[in-house]
């Protein structure tokens, strides 16, 4: 019981951006992944609720707030590892900025309890997306964190893991849930191919810029859901 304290509480730290440089807490991340979708949902709760306290008027800073809440809900460490994915400079920004761009895009049409899903279920899945990457893969580097991950990371964290988001998701958006998940699966696996392909295996840049894009994907998927149910 001590032991899963311990790597739950590493696993929550590592979450919201610290990145361990000892092997053993590392080890202790990857164990406690099988946490990572609760710990995730928990945090998009806690924006919310943050967001409710703010209680926001304007149009623009409504979208805007959430947007900037979740990325530093991960320490903008997702965030960061997205642009570098992609070569960091002029190109890394401005993708950065056009995911962004468009989760401000799906909040516009996001309110009530579909704005209150959308934050709980995108952490959540953008937090189980380390968990697909890196269970199964080889490492791009023998060293290095995502080494450790995939050394660690074994069927009970995958499997936890995966059987938690995919109850989550049912229990926030019903069938709907499937989809998202399912859509947000196809991403994480298509970027351990590409990874694979052309990278050798998977780094601590690639999981966290998958995770970022995760996240991305099923805010913008809900805000899609959203302004198709209103007709526009």
């Amino acid at each position: 019981m001590a032991g899963w304290l311990r790597d739950s509480i590493y696993a929550g730290c590592f979450l919201v951006g610290w990145r361990p440089a000892d092997n053993e807490i590392r080890a202790a991340v990857a164990r406690g992944a099988l946490w990572f979708p609760l710990l995730g949902a928990a945090g998009g709760a806690l924006v919310a609720q943050v967001l409710a306290l703010l209680d926001l008027q304007q149009p623009e800073l409504s979208a805007i707030a959430p947007v900037v809440l979740l990325v530093f809900l991960a320490g903008t460490r997702p965030a960061v590892d997205f642009m570098r994915f992609f070569g960091g400079g002029l190109l890394g920004m401005l993708l950065l900025l056009g995911v962004l761009a468009s989760e401000v895009w799906a909040f516009q049409a996001l309110a009530g309890n579909l704005r209150i899903i959308a934050l709980v279920l995108a952490p959540m899945l953008g937090r189980w997306a380390y968990v697909v990457q890196a269970y199964g893969s080889l490492p791009a580097r023998p060293d290095g964190f995502a080494a450790m991950m995939v050394r660690h990371m074994q069927f009970t964290q995958f499997a936890t893991a995966s059987v938690s988001a995919m109850a989550l998701s049912l229990m926030l958006i019903n069938a709907l849930g499937t989809l998202v998940l399912f859509l947000v699966a196809s991403l994480t696996i298509l970027l351990r191919i590409w990874t694979h392909s052309r990278r050798g295996g998977v780094s601590g840049v690639s999981l966290g810029a998958g995770a970022f894009l995760c996240e991305a994907l099923v805010v913008v998927l809900v805000g899609a859901i959203a302004r198709l149910a209103a007709g526009g």
